[in-house]
Order: structure tokens, then C-alpha cells, then sequence
């Protein structure tokens, strides 16, 4: 499956939280932005 990049700007609040959601789970923060994304977009 081919992917794309792109940035986005989130609070510094918003940035802590990804990082300890991301650390408690053994994972990484773009993996937890993916997911949050996928759910957000598929679970309206």
C-alpha cells in the first residue's frame, strides 16, 4: 500500500498526551496519530 506524508501543528498539550499514550503502549506517535485518524474518520 503506498503512503503519504504530510505535518501538522498540534498544542503542546495535545503533543504530551500522544507521547505518553504512545510510550505506555510500546509504540510510536505517528502510529497513534494513524489510528486516532482511522477511527476518527471511520467511525463518524
Amino acid at each position: 500500500m503506498a503512503s503519504s506524508q504530510f505535518s501538522i501543528r498540534i498544542s503542546s498539550e495535545l503533543d504530551e498526551k500522544v507521547k505518553e499514550y504512545a510510550a505506555v503502549n510500546h509504540t510510536t506517535k505517528s502510529r497513534v496519530m494513524i489510528d486516532a485518524l482511522a477511527y476518527y474518520l471511520y467511525n463518524k
